[in-house]
């Protein structure tokens, strides 16, 4: 058996771009991580380093673009008083964990395709960086929950919006994160387990394995932090929406009687006007955390319930890069959705505004909040 990795295989071999015949991929695994390495997995050929390094680039790309919008969101979010509230904590805390999320996920994945083809920091460091990936993606659907939540009181139920304070958004943040520890640190006790999938430059919560204790582990995290999520989000976006129609309708009918163009003159409907904006930027993030992480609900259900002999390792970790797509999904929908933000990009980090940008939409934001910003 082979104890190197695959680059220096290459170093040695006369082949160029491909290998002898019967050499697979575990031939290359580190002996400490043999053991750790699903018997799936043995079965294949080493892939071909044009895709690794391929995809390897696209997780690059979307390092930087959510590493940059992130650190934006979250700078604009804090320092800036006119964009601090405790509602915008939500945001803050959604592009820490995504951040989060990047730094613990992508350097590594990119040392490991370039030097090797496989883990390459042992045992520990695999557990670690599968538990970080869990945590971090778990929180980021529980602050969006959190947030729809929160519209969904002042729009549907018509709670003041000051209602929450600074303490309870600080507390249930820290909800969120106590609840993702928990369904995280599972595998560090013998319920589930994390190990390198995919093309073994990854390690995630082990979805292969079929005893009991992997399978019910695998269920109930697919069950708890994403299908229960998205029909308690679903339940209260169905009714935001509804709130939204039954409002506008009212609007409408105000002004027929009134006679007038519009009715958005007064303080009370300009309020609502600007919960119900917010509410639909909460549901935009919703969709496209959806459209992110389901392709990885797919693979895992496909491992744990049916025919694991159609996932190869190219097609396991597409899916599991293609999440990311939701670590820059989110600063890019608060760029276009969130007025104040925009404005506040506007002046303090002109070079990042290519939206564009409605003045009377944002007067009207900041006569609401008292927070009109000098351009």
């Amino acid at each position: 058996m082979l104890n190197t990795s695959s680059l220096d295989y290459y170093r040695g071999s006369s082949m160029e771009w491909g290998y002898p015949p019967g050499v697979k991929m575990v031939d290359f695994v580190a002996d400490d991580m043999k053991n750790f390495i699903h018997p799936h997995w043995t079965t294949f050929s080493p892939v071909n380093p044009m895709m690794r390094y391929f995809l390897a680039t696209v997780a690059f790309i979307l390092f930087i673009f959510g590493i940059v919008g992130n650190y934006v969101v979250m700078y604009m979010f804090t320092k800036k008083k006119e964009l601090r509230s405790p509602i915008n904590n939500y945001i803050v805390n959604l592009a820490l964990a995504d951040m989060c999320m990047l730094w613990s996920q992508t350097p590594l994945y990119l040392y490991n395709v370039f030097n090797g083809g496989n883990w390459q920091f042992g045992p520990l460091a695999c557990q670690m960086t599968g538990a970080a990936n869990s945590v971090f993606g778990i929180c980021s659907i529980c602050t969006i929950g959190a947030m729809t939540i929160e519209r969904y009181n002042v729009v549907v139920r018509g709670s003041p919006p000051d209602r929450l304070t600074y303490s309870r958004s600080f507390g249930n943040i820290l909800l969120c994160w106590m609840y993702s520890m928990f369904w995280s640190i599972g595998p560090f006790f013998g319920y589930g387990k994390y190990i390198p999938m995919g093309t073994l430059e990854l390690c995630d919560f082990d979805f292969m394995s079929r005893d009991r204790d992997n399978v019910n582990y695998s269920l109930a995290v697919l069950f708890t932090n994403y299908c229960a999520p998205l029909m308690i989000i679903t339940y209260y976006n169905v009714n935001i929406v509804t709130a939204i129609f039954k409002h506008n309708s009212k609007l409408r009918e105000q002004a027929i009687k009134m006679n007038v163009p519009a009715m958005r003159c007064n303080s009370e409907v300009m309020q609502m006007t600007f919960e119900i904006r917010y509410a639909k930027l909460v549901m935009t993030n919703v969709s496209l955390w959806v459209w992110a992480w389901t392709p990885f609900v797919g693979i895992v259900l496909q491992a744990t319930l049916f025919d694991q002999n159609q996932l190869t390792p190219v097609l396991t970790t597409v899916p599991q890069l293609f999440a990311r797509f939701a670590c820059i999904t989110n600063p890019l929908v608060l760029a276009y959705g969130h007025s104040k933000y925009r404005l506040a990009l506007k002046k303090y980090m002109h070079h990042f505004c290519v939206f564009f940008i409605n003045e009377n939409e944002l007067n009207r934001d900041a006569a609401l909040t008292g927070t009109a910003i000098e351009t």
